[in-house]
């Protein structure tokens, strides 16, 4: 049976962020490696997909060589993200690393026209720049001789491999389910970071599963899985703006659970992100 509301993008993209908006407190529990903490919470979201692909019927096979070389990038790109992410996680706290991450509206807004070789929308460059100043409201002064500036830069690497796994993916994300594409990538991320068990280990503590089970079931199952979703009616522009919000409900669940208050730089950059997503989310809607 199909649920009307999850053929809206906008329903898909904001059901998304708020799942995905979940990682950084969950990554903050995890006192696992970062790189063997992102093998495991992959290989159970692979696992879980995989049965429900299986129990929903949703046909995992490639159709062409090519759509399967997008996919083993996305994947490999993929591999990149999650870990200097959570890296960038274990150098600051969660809005530092969310913030930082979220710098990918603006290079998606600046790349996608260069990789899909169609016209800049001056709007979605503008309102990436605002979302852009948001970030940098919010992150603290700080110098290289600080933690987090490494923070910071591994914040941007993760930005940046996501960015081009996005655009990637938007030819497939027309032709595939979500939950296929989102499958194949976390089994390729899951073979290219297997090499570190051999030099990390990769054993969770007991307080580390509950939070490895929701960060793959939760964050990445569901989170991601409808992100891609959306890719099939939205550019990655106008997903990556809406994404903006992500930050700010992060630093939200950051109070709730782990007590890191936002200092008044943060509100205040937390309120421009907000109203971007909310101003392209109105001219989506005119738009659909």
């Amino acid at each position: 049976m199909k649920i009307p509301a999850l053929s809206n993008p906008i329903v898909l993209i904001n059901l998304s962020i708020i799942f995905m908006s979940t990682s950084g407190v969950l990554g903050r529990y995890i006192q696992l490696d970062s790189t063997m903490a992102t093998w495991w919470r992959c290989s159970i979201a692979a696992i879980a997909l995989w049965f429900i692909c299986k129990i929903a019927k949703i046909d995992l096979k490639i159709k062409s060589s090519s759509d399967l070389k997008k996919i083993t990038i996305a994947g490999i790109l993929l591999a990149v993200h999650f870990p200097t992410y959570f890296y960038s996680l274990d150098y600051s706290n969660v809005a530092i690393a969310l913030l930082t991450l979220y710098t990918f509206p603006a290079f998606t807004a600046i790349i996608e026209p260069l990789f899909t070789k169609t016209p800049f929308k001056y709007i979605d460059l503008l309102l990436a720049c605002c979302s852009l100043v948001g970030v940098m409201i919010m992150v603290p002064s700080f110098s290289l001789e600080n933690e987090f500036s490494f923070a910071i830069i591994l914040g941007l690497i993760s930005s940046i491999s996501y960015v081009f796994r996005n655009l990637i993916l938007l030819e497939p994300a027309k032709i595939y389910p979500g939950s296929t594409l989102m499958f194949y990538q976390l089994v390729i991320l899951s073979i290219v970071l297997s090499p570190f068990w051999l030099f990390i280990d990769g054993i969770p503590s007991k307080n580390d599963w509950q939070a490895l089970l929701a960060l793959a079931l939760v964050t990445t199952v569901l989170g991601h899985t409808l992100f891609v979703m959306s890719l099939r009616k939205l550019n990655a522009t106008t997903a990556s703006l809406m994404s903006c919000l992500a930050p700010v409900l992060a630093i939200c669940w950051a109070y709730l659970f782990l007590n890191e208050v936002p200092t008044t730089k943060t509100i205040l950059g937390g309120i421009i992100i907000l109203t971007t997503v909310v101003y392209k989310t109105i001219l989506k809607s005119k738009e659909s």
